[in-house]
């Protein structure tokens, strides 16, 4: 009876943990360069798997991909903090078929178009914020093609940083029916071990 408790404690840990990790977003940090332009430092690389699903949206979602305000200063990296008082934007410069960007306080209307923009933060106020990245699996154009790219830059629309340059992000998704497969095979193992 006690190794059942103990071996649930420690399941129960493990899935918290878990959790947690999943729920910290990777926070891709926003500075400026010594000429004053916005750039990211991609803390957690330009790639990502998607491999959630939030309610409400059909297909594959993830809300980990947040961009912070850099803390502090790295010159070796030519990555500075922000002067105050500039209104951080994400740009869209161009998007795979059926990938949106979502704002975490509007999930239903989706920025896909060149030219559409979502406020990041205020600089100088230690911002963190969190959008959803979505591919709609539903959407008329979407086809299966495993890697899917999204491009954009960031500006200020206050004009106190320049623009950064254009960055391409890309996502992978896993195929069709994979995750299904695997969810199936948990099952089966819980089966088993019971």
């Amino acid at each position: 009876m006690q190794m059942r408790s103990v071996r649930a404690v420690s399941v129960a840990s493990v899935l918290m943990a878990a959790s947690a990790a999943i729920a910290h977003p990777y926070g891709w940090r926003v500075g400026q360069t010594i000429d004053g332009d916005l750039t990211v430092d991609f803390l957690w690389g330009m790639s990502h798997h998607l491999n959630d699903s939030i309610p409400g949206l059909p297909g594959i979602a993830d809300r980990d991909l947040g961009f912070e305000e850099f803390p502090v200063d790295n010159p070796p990296m030519n990555l500075y903090t922000l002067d105050p008082g500039g209104k951080i934007e994400l740009v869209i410069d161009g998007f795979d078929d059926a990938l949106f960007l979502r704002d975490d306080k509007d999930p239903m209307t989706g920025l896909h178009d060149p030219g559409g923009s979502l406020a990041i933060g205020s600089s100088g106020t230690g911002f963190l914020t969190r959008p959803w990245w979505h591919l709609d699996t539903t959407h008329p154009d979407y086809t299966y093609q495993g890697l899917w790219s999204a491009s954009f830059h960031l500006r200020d629309s206050n004009g106190i940083h320049g623009d950064s340059e254009t960055y391409t992000f890309t996502m992978r998704v896993p195929a069709p029916g994979t995750a299904a497969v695997l969810g199936s095979m948990g099952v089966m193992a819980c089966r088993r071990r019971r």
